[in-house]
């Protein structure tokens, strides 16, 4: 074999090795369900290739070139899926919520200590309707009978503000009387409300600063 045939055989070696990592995603899927409203999610992912007789783990990362410093055990999947359970109690988490609206989820096979899914993005954002534990849609409340608490909000990373905003628009006010008359879940009106907040005329809003773990009563 001449010098030139074996230089080109290494280069597509090296070529497909490098492939490898992005081709073992392209299967995967994800879907995303938030069950708290502390910003606790669970994110289901099928597609995967898994041995039931092993054991999975999956690390959180900012970007999909960091390096995963921290390995969590997968307790829920099959031979094809996995839930990854994104806890807002968990201050690992939360600190790559707070600094990105995509983070990135590798699954490691424990028992033979082997990538199995490449960094994958995931959606953190978090929808309105799920920042606060204020979640009441009859009338009458005043916010000010009790605290409300801003998820992943404490006087060491920013300051509150806050503005009222009339709503006009009558596909959002029919939405909400239908929720309130049927006692239904006022999640619902998410797809009818804006996508961004307004950028002025925001108001300080004051906190008690007595205050502790991952979340602020205002």
């Amino acid at each position: 074999m001449t010098k030139a045939k074996c230089l080109l055989i290494t280069v597509v070696l090296l070529g497909m090795m490098f492939l490898i990592p992005n081709v073992s995603n392209a299967a995967v899927e994800v879907t995303k369900d938030i069950y708290a409203n502390n910003g606790s999610a669970k994110y289901y992912f099928t597609g995967l290739t898994l041995d039931t007789s092993h054991e999975y783990e999956f690390g959180l990362t900012k970007t999909s070139a960091a390096e995963v410093t921290s390995w969590h055990l997968i307790t829920e999947y099959t031979e094809a899926t996995a839930t990854i359970d994104i806890s807002g109690v968990n201050s690992e988490f939360v600190e790559v919520i707070l600094a990105v609206d995509t983070g990135y989820i590798t699954i490691k096979d424990k028992t033979t200590d082997t990538i199995v899914l490449q960094p994958y993005g995931i959606d953190l954002t978090i929808p309105y309707l799920n920042i606060t534990n204020f979640t009441v849609v009859n009338n009458g409340k005043e916010l000010d009978e009790e605290n409300v608490e801003i998820n992943f909000w404490n006087a060491s990373n920013s300051e509150p503000y806050y503005q009222y905003e009339k709503i006009t628009d009558e596909n959002v006010i029919n939405k909400y009387k239908e929720i309130k008359n049927q006692n239904g879940n006022y999640e619902e009106l998410q797809s009818l409300l804006k996508k961004q907040a307004p950028t002025n005329n925001w108001k300080n809003w004051g906190y008690w600063n007595g205050h502790g773990g991952n979340t602020q009563n205002c």
